[in-house]
């Protein structure tokens, strides 16, 4: 063995990379059969995250010789458990408890392992106890009630990431929620789910948060101010992604903090009914983290959005990456949230120049300005955000419900911002895709007035048009293309409750756009499918190729080299039983027709479905 491997943080490193890598499981379990030395640190690797318990008791189904190996497999939601094939005898723990202390992680699946299973692990010896002594990571998916007495037995006091969401909903929830804190009393990173809507068990979570001084990440649903005030002093505190109950005062919770509060906070998200409570947040505890993801169920307000983004600009920092102001349209997340009669509407004009203060955050990555109302934006608008965003990755403005007919941005400052911004992989623009001229070679405007070709954007594969207009879906469809050749789906036209009446004539036209940008989304779809096809196709005469020549490129296989002219002529010699044949039949088998009269009614989606016809 070479020295260097006597260092085991050497070859623990080089062991790393062999995880990595294909087949990883059977070749560290390889590597611990082989070495003496190696046994130990490839077992580590090995055994450090499973996906389920069963993959730690299937090592018993071939003893010692398969037991290096876990089965890392999750059963479908909704298949039945296949019974146990093992049994726990004395031998049987023995050999448990070589690989179960090597656990590090735990995600355990919603229907395996089985109640008698958990049963039967519950006996387990007390030498044993807890079963996975250094665990730190457990992800629990909809757990039942019973399913948390188990937890002593099973898992270290020490553990410090802890996810699981509630299946079964009862006042045994609450019970169990109380008792986290003590059996998991070092815990950092917190994730839970689907508790707020079981009576007093807000209550019960928050008196159990309280209990936890090192949380550094914490995702849920509603709290209580006393749990806001808690999380607030909390000085490890640097992700926070909860929903924001309708009647929670951020003043209040401002009193009762002591300092700064949230002073290492780096990422929130909110979901909340309403962006004034949003507003209020960072004005009062003066501080705009990094990430800024809102989801707002009431986003109907323009001057609502507009004191947000001020109030972002004025407590934000330089290292801003992303600002996120965006659509919420589920219920469910909230326990009773009001009905939209009881919002005040203060504006419905969204322009430019109230989304400037936001150009000094030079760093920003993602930029999302969704609200359902007027957006004013235009070529040069779209420009200014290129100019002042270079890293950015992501951008919407009112894709989704649209600009309402304020939108003015063309191919042209579309082809700019992709040019300055060609890191963008997700984009969402209203469009007026009725003007091509400048990016239509056919239109006969000077190169000097035309925008610059962008490099294509190989990673985007959606496109958010709002309630773009559109008239020669062909073109479009060609366009598009050339910059977004991995393009799949196009959404369009979707409805909303708040926006406002429209006609009969309106709601016609409407359907018309959609059904032509549907129309724009099958052209495309069909241009992958056809690019697909021919490489396919060219793969395959490559290979027919190299199999029919020699390593010189120039002798035919069977005839002596040189003799050029002996050499199939066409491709018909080449035969079609393992290469491609390029009749004109078979080249046209996939041509569909699809000339701007070829919609039928079947392709015209209602615009309250809201879903793209994809």
């Amino acid at each position: 063995m070479h020295r260097a491997l006597l260092v085991p943080e050497i070859y623990r490193i080089i062991l790393r990379f062999v995880d990595e890598g294909l087949d990883a499981e059977q070749t560290l379990a390889a590597l611990a059969r082989t070495c003496h030395a190696l046994q130990d640190p490839a077992l580590d690797i090995l055994w450090e995250e499973i996906t389920s318990l069963d993959a730690l008791f299937y090592c018993l189904t071939g003893g010692e010789t398969t037991a290096s190996v876990p089965h890392n497999t999750l059963e479908k939601p909704g298949e039945k458990t296949k019974e146990a094939p093992w049994a726990l005898t004395a031998d049987g723990w023995a050999i448990v408890h070589k690989y179960a202390p090597r656990v590090r992680r735990l995600s355990q699946s919603p229907v395996s392992p089985s109640s008698p299973t958990l049963e039967e692990i519950n006996q387990l010896p007390d030498y044993m106890r807890p079963l996975f002594p250094n665990l730190k990571y457990l992800n629990w998916s909809y757990m039942e009630p019973r399913d948390f007495s188990y937890f002593p037995t099973l898992f270290p006091s020490s553990l410090e990431v802890l996810r699981y969401k509630l299946k079964a909903m009862s006042m045994q929830t609450s019970l169990q929620i109380a008792m986290i804190p003590q059996s998991f009393p070092r815990i950092r990173d917190l994730s839970i789910s689907s508790y707020a809507s079981i009576p007093e068990t807000m209550g019960t979570f928050t008196r159990a948060l309280c209990s936890w001084a090192h949380l550094e990440r914490l995702t849920c649903d509603e709290i209580t101010d006393d749990a806001w005030a808690h999380l607030a002093d909390l000085r490890a505190l640097k992700h926070l992604s909860l929903t924001v109950q309708p009647t929670t005062s951020f003043r209040s919770v401002r009193q009762q903090a002591q300092g700064q509060p949230f002073r290492n906070l780096t990422w929130i998200t909110f979901l909340l009914v309403d962006l004034d409570q949003v507003t209020e947040f960072v004005k009062e505890m003066r501080v705009a983290p990094a990430h800024f993801e809102i989801g707002c169920h009431h986003n109907i307000c323009s001057s609502r959005a507009e004191e947000l983004i001020h109030a972002i600009s004025e407590y934000g920092t330089s290292s801003m990456d992303c600002i996120i102001i965006d659509h919420h349209t589920e219920k469910e997340n909230f326990t009773s949230p009001p009905s939209l009669d009881y919002y005040a509407k203060r504006g419905n004009l969204l322009t430019m120049a109230q989304i400037r203060p936001l150009f000094k955050f030079s760093q920003l990555t993602k930029l999302h300005v969704d609200v359902v109302c007027k957006m004013n934006i235009g070529d040069q608008d779209v420009i200014d955000i290129a100019h002042a965003f270079p890293r950015l990755k992501e951008l919407s403005l009112n894709s989704m419900y649209g600009c309402q007919g304020g939108s003015t941005v063309t191919f042209y400052g579309l082809f700019w911002l992709l040019y300055l911004c060609p890191h963008i992989h997700e984009l969402g623009v209203c469009l007026n895709a009725q003007d091509i001229s400048t990016v239509d070679p056919s239109s006969g405007i000077p190169m000097e007035k035309c925008p610059p070709t962008p490099p294509p954007h190989l990673t985007l594969t959606w496109l958010f048009v709002g309630d773009s207009k559109i008239s020669h879906p062909s073109k479009v469809a060609d366009v598009l293309y050339a910059i977004f050749p991995q393009l799949k789906t196009i959404c369009s036209w979707t409805s909303h409750p708040a926006l406002p009446e429209v006609t009969p004539e309106q709601t016609s036209e409407a359907k018309e756009f959609k059904r032509r940008w549907q129309k724009v989304d099958r052209l495309l779809r069909k241009r992958i499918r056809d690019r697909r096809r021919f490489e396919e196709r060219w793969e395959k005469v490559e290979q027919e190729m190299s199999s029919r020549f020699t390593e010189n490129g120039f002798a035919w296989k069977g005839l002596p080299g040189g003799h050029v002219d002996d050499c199939p002529s066409s491709d018909a010699d080449f035969g079609t039983e393992d290469g491609v044949s390029w009749s004109s039949e078979d080249s046209n088998s996939d041509s569909t027709d699809l000339d701007d009269s070829d919609d039928s009614d079947e392709d015209t989606a209602s615009m309250g479905s809201g879903d793209n016809d994809g």
